[in-house]
């Protein structure tokens, strides 16, 4: 029995990724020469960015990359291209502005990765898959397990802790959801979705194992029953053409080989019982 999913649950979803906390990618130039300059990016955040940098002046420079750059910033400081005068007897200048996005470009996820149910051993729990052909992105694939309110979720691959959104109230309503985001090392995203309120069990920035409890199920406005929403992306499109509005859904999605009791590995059939 597939959930079938509207665009109003989508608009949620859009306003819930937007309500996390980004911070800002910087960038700073550093003049190491006579009409020489080095770009540096530095990303704060536990995932990585892709960048699009635009000169608005650009006067007797030339740099050592093509332009405008487009690039992806991982956690960290980095350089990220140089310019030099193109005369040195005559003057020059520039001006530039960049815009950003979450996610790496290109991205080669492993085709032989294997994901562990997020449930707890001993646990039998069905699988519903969501029919999203009428939403806004078809294309996606999104699993829901029913689980019990209070049910310890567990990530179903290791990585980094890249993001977590809490739910917000507003003039006494409950605004967003509790979710929690991880960072595979293919640089793929896994994101848990209706999780229960104070009940994260790891912190930004952790690296952990798959098996790894990271928090608890709840309940919510979204479903009847409690439930653990999870689904698996990565940013398919790079940021130019993003921004250009060449691209309908800038997400890929993957629908996750997983690997439960008898070490057998399978892919999620809609509606059946899973034991792990």
């Amino acid at each position: 029995m597939k959930y079938i999913v509207a665009t109003v649950f989508l608009f949620l979803a859009c306003l819930n990724v937007n309500s996390q906390t980004i911070e800002r990618l910087k960038v700073s130039t550093e003049r190491v020469g006579d009409g020489l300059y080095d770009f540096y990016a530095e990303n704060p955040n536990y995932f990585p960015m892709q960048i699009e940098l635009n000169f608005t002046e650009f006067d007797n420079m030339s740099a050592d990359c093509e332009l405008p750059y487009v690039g992806t910033v991982m956690p960290g400081k980095y350089k990220i291209f140089s310019l030099s005068r193109t005369f040195l007897e005559l003057a020059g200048g520039f001006e530039y502005r960049f815009n950003t996005r979450i996610g790496a470009y290109p991205v080669e996820h492993d085709h032989d990765a294997v994901y562990l149910l997020p449930f707890s051993e001993g646990k039998t729990v069905k699988a519903v898959a969501f029919d999203l052909t009428r939403s806004r992105t078809p294309e996606k694939i999104l699993w829901a397990f029913e689980m019990d309110a209070g049910d310890v979720v567990h990530a179903c691959r290791g990585g980094v802790v890249s993001q977590q959104t809490v739910v917000q109230e507003r003039d006494g309503r409950k605004i967003g959801d509790n979710t929690i985001t991880i960072l595979h090392p293919d640089l793929t995203f896994g994101r848990y979705e209706l999780l229960a309120d104070e009940s994260f069990m790891v912190a930004l920035g952790d690296t952990i194992e798959a098996g790894t409890p990271i928090a608890r199920v709840g309940e919510s406005r979204l479903s009847p029953e409690p439930q653990l929403r999870f689904w698996v992306y990565y940013v398919g499109a790079p940021i130019d053409e993003i921004n250009a509005g060449e691209v309908n859904d800038i997400h890929s999605y993957i629908n996750p080989v997983f690997k439960g009791k008898g070490r057998k590995t399978f892919h999620l059939e809609d509606g059946k019982e899973y034991t792990y």
